[in-house]
């Protein structure tokens, strides 16, 4: 990648070293191991040293902290992408992450610091060694670790932020019956917690006192080029053509900067000239991608809806057909959730959200002529216009249930992470197919995790981690901070909503009607009801399609924790990707 774009300091420490190492900062504690262009960010190792000397007051309140506390010096134009998460060891101890971050949808950073993550630890008098606060290897078992009852624990920390300061506070009956309780907080990459229960074990650890964690930084272009403006994805004309050198690439103003994208069928460094080459394909996949196209055309034709996106036009013309949408200003609930500020999607807007999506949904399998299953619900196909208005969109993936039919058997196809276990097995689709997706995203918008990447310490995906810290009793460990500080109790009636749309006997799951009216009284909706059907609005105008006449016609919970393992072999053995 050019220099010019992406500024990284290397101080004289990298001499030092055999073979030489890429350094983020003059100190030389975060060393560079990997710079990746598709998702603009970088996964480097902070390495720090820390001393076992620890001064209560009689609050227990802990001073000094930056003796055994050393946090990443993270500045401009790096930030914490949201997959890091913060980690606390030690006995009554709750320890406070406080950083700056981006306010909201704006692309400035606060100037003020706030909390960004906090955790508890506790644990009982047998998991002490002699020397301080550290989890017995003798007594843990370390396919649990970190569960915030055995000497540690980990909680997410806000994405698109910069750690500054932490604070700690040791309980005075722990601080009194253990002189030597010494906590220790640090940042790593999230899912690594089952490693660090046999580093934190090693006896050289406290003599050496060095320690090394990973860490993946969200980066952004800034020097050379003028402050984004608030509140918009689009870059300047100026900004795109210096920036993105590339013919095939795109633009986006987002993490305080502006960043580079290859576009759609195009992979490759964007920000060099010809850097974006095309992505070869088959003709079976362009036959494939065809069928997909008319079947899309024949599936948005018949609906008309105000939380789903309309179909304005399509063309047969090029190798690949094209499909014209309305404009949908606002990204998807992807990017609010996972690449977007700590602030920007407040819980009372989630809800709405998951009940628009909702009732989008039940329109489709029951308001319709001939119910349609979506086959894709995810939050990359959820988009949000300036309102925050939902638009279901993608119905590449559709199918009609003719009404006399209960089922339809179909080759597999969805998003991992989101597809119905049953479904993947079976083949067999039907409604309750979008009931279980619908509930992955209930998942997602309580905890701002990524189903298709999230992996528990234990090797559970999302949704089995979610089942089994629900039949535990133990939700607030995955519960998003923000939703925790704003949701009250909507949240526990939203999670037991989510765990019966994710039930693994599709039968037991309910309705998307039945969804969308329980989503309506946790959210005290007062949406009118027509005719016994869905709580919809449903627009008075007509969807325009002006497609050429080439289109061929006639194409159209503790048991449950137990049962939801079937969902992760069904990841390991998948091979069919969107």
């Amino acid at each position: 990648m050019d220099a010019t774009f992406l500024v990284l300091t290397l101080s004289a420490t990298q001499a030092m070293h055999n073979p030489p190492q890429l350094l983020l900062d003059s100190n030389g504690t975060l060393q560079i191991v990997g710079i990746f262009l598709q998702d603009s960010t970088m996964r480097v190792i902070h390495t720090t040293t820390f001393s076992d000397h620890t001064v209560s007051d009689s609050n227990g309140i802990v001073a000094n902290t930056e003796d055994f506390i050393h946090l990443p010096h993270i500045s401009d134009p790096y930030m914490l992408s949201t997959s890091n998460e913060f980690i606390i060891t030690g006995c009554g101890v709750r320890a406070t992450l406080q950083g700056e971050y981006r306010n909201g949808s704006s692309n400035k950073y606060t100037t003020h610091t706030s909390i960004i993550s906090e955790c508890d630890s506790t644990c009982s008098s047998n998991m002490f060694r002699e020397h301080g606060a550290r989890p017995s290897a003798r007594t843990q078992n370390h396919s649990r670790y970190c569960s915030g009852h055995d000497g540690c624990c980990h909680a997410p920390i806000f994405a698109d932020s910069r750690p500054k300061k932490v604070d700690i506070k040791i309980t005075k009956e722990n601080y009194a019956s253990w002189s030597a309780n010494v906590p220790y907080a640090f940042i790593s990459e999230e899912g690594l917690t089952d490693r660090w229960y046999t580093i934190l074990n090693r006896s050289d650890l406290w003599e050496t006192k060095y320690l090394s964690s990973p860490l993946v930084l969200r980066w952004a272009v800034k020097q050379g080029f003028p402050a984004p403006a608030d509140n918009s994805a689009q870059c300047p004309g100026d900004v795109a053509s210096n920036l993105c050198k590339s013919e095939h690439s795109n633009c986006q103003q987002e993490h305080g900067g502006f960043t580079c994208y290859c576009s759609t069928g195009y992979q490759g460094n964007p920000y060099i000239t010809n850097g974006c080459q095309a992505i070869k394909k088959s003709k079976i996949t362009v036959q494939k991608e065809i069928d997909e196209f008319i079947n899309e055309v024949a599936i948005l034709s018949q609906i008309n809806h105000k939380n789903v996106v309309k179909l304005f036009g399509c063309c047969l013309e090029t190798e690949v057909p094209l499909l014209v949408y309305e404009f949908i200003s606002n990204g998807t609930l992807y990017h609010h959730l996972h690449v977007e500020g700590p602030r920007s999607l407040p819980w009372s807007t989630r809800l709405r959200i998951a009940t628009e999506i909702a009732t989008s949904l039940a329109y489709l399998h029951s308001a319709v002529s001939v119910p349609i299953i979506h086959r894709d619900i995810k939050s990359s196909n959820v988009l949000l216009d300036d309102t925050l208005t939902t638009k279901v969109s993608d119905f590449g993936a559709s199918r009609y249930i003719p009404v006399e039919k209960t089922g339809l058997t179909t080759r597999v196809q969805g998003t991992i992470g989101y597809l119905d276990p049953m479904y993947f097995y079976t083949g067999r689709l039907n409604e309750k197919s979008d009931v279980y997706s619908f509930g992955v995203i209930l998942v997602e918008l309580l905890t701002r995790k990524n189903p298709v990447s999230y992996l528990s310490i234990e090797g559970d995906g999302l949704v089995s981690h979610f089942v089994n810290l629900l039949a535990e009793g133990n939700l607030v460990q995955i519960i998003d901070p923000q939703v925790t500080e704003e949701g009250g109790e909507e949240i526990h009636e939203v999670a037991a909503l989510a765990a019966s749309c994710i039930n693994l006997k599709g039968e037991e799951r309910p309705t998307m009607r039945q969804v969308e009216h329980t989503l309506e009284g946790i959210g005290g909706s007062k949406t009118p009801k027509k005719d016994g059907m869905v709580g919809a609005d449903f627009d008075s105008d007509s969807t325009v399609i002006n497609c050429i006449t080439s289109i061929r016609e006639g194409q159209g919970f503790q048991e449950s924790s137990r049962r939801y393992s079937l969902e992760q072999e069904m990841i390991m053995s998948s091979r069919y990707p969107r």
